[in-house]
């Protein structure tokens, strides 16, 4: 596997992310294949199980907002993982500084822990997409626009 992902320069950026490892930069790729896949993040964070829907009709709602459960669950388990070993470093990382400072915004640990699984995956796709390093201040900015959008 490593020396199949040579060929990409993308998966480099990725393991370059606290908490994406070997295998998690190849799954990331693998299931995304291409980044020009989805026109926006929110598309995106749907296809990982991360957008939230919202049933309604008429314009009255039907249900409580939640988790699209359609998608790729390995993703999610991707975003999930990297937000809990970035936890567990005993240095502060970006990821786990993004977390703290999105838990202390909506004072909600699950709301917290999501933004910041979402935040994760837009970096990933964003350095993809963009054709550029991995940056850290990329979890502290938007991400530029991409390049011929």
């Amino acid at each position: 596997m490593i020396e199949l992902g040579r060929r990409y320069p993308e998966i480099t950026q990725f393991q370059r992310i606290p908490g994406i490892g070997v295998v998690g930069a190849h799954v990331f790729s693998a299931f995304i294949q291409t980044p020009q896949r989805f026109a926006t993040k929110q598309k995106l964070w749907r296809y990982c199980r991360l957008g939230v829907v919202e049933r309604s009709s008429a314009g009255k709602p039907l249900a409580y907002k939640r988790l699209d459960p359609s998608g790729r669950g390995a993703l999610k388990a991707l975003s999930h993982q990297c937000w809990l070993s970035s936890l567990r470093t005993a240095q502060p990382n970006e990821v786990s500084l993004f977390y703290d400072a999105s838990l202390r915004r909506t004072r909600d640990t699950v709301h917290a822990r999501l933004n910041t699984q979402r935040k994760v995956l837009m970096v990933l796709w964003a350095i993809w997409k963009n054709n550029v390093d991995y940056n850290p201040q990329l979890f502290y900015q938007a991400p530029a626009p991409a390049v011929g959008a």
